[in-house]
């Protein structure tokens, strides 16, 4: 009878040992996992709540300066610092060239909000003025394409001729 309790004890220590054992491997990559969905979820929801409209594109006389109207119609606020994440490409044809925001060299742009509420924010409906600045492009050529891509990877491309 002895030899059946300490059989029996045996058995069910080895038992919980190896469940503890089994919950120590599979609980960090189950908690793991979840925080990865979370975040993948985070991130799909700001890219579906963002939007942006290229409204218009206009150029100076000498044609190497140009200024792009873009307005934020989706539902998400975009901060200073998210606007300064912002890549601007312009070009003709198959050839892009990307700008660097203010003091990143040539090409360069920057930024100010259009009817803002006077924060550092783009609010949903507010529109936001690029202006593009480059030394050796003619903006005046017919065919030129501009495509402004948000730090999230939203984007908005226009084809223009001024």
């Amino acid at each position: 009878m002895a030899q059946n309790v300490i059989s029996t004890a045996i058995i069910i220590i080895a038992a919980v040992i190896a469940v503890v054992a089994l919950i120590n491997g599979v609980f960090p990559t189950i908690y793991q996992m979840s925080g990865s969905m979370t975040s993948v979820s985070d991130a799909s929801n700001d890219r579906m709540k963002t939007e942006i409209k290229i409204i218009c594109e206009s150029a100076n006389q000498t044609g190497y300066s140009l200024n792009v109207y873009v307005k934020n119609t989706g539902d998400r606020k975009i901060t200073g610092a998210y606007v300064g994440k912002t890549d601007v490409y312009f070009g003709t044809g198959a050839s892009m060239s990307r700008c660097n925001h203010i003091g990143g060299g040539n090409p360069t742009w920057q930024y100010s909000v259009m009817d803002g509420n006077g924060d550092e924010s783009w609010d949903p409906g507010e529109t936001l003025n690029i202006w593009v600045l480059t030394a050796d492009h003619d903006f005046n050529v017919p065919g030129q394409r501009v495509k402004i891509v948000l730090y999230n990877g939203v984007s908005a491309e226009d084809t223009f001729t001024l």
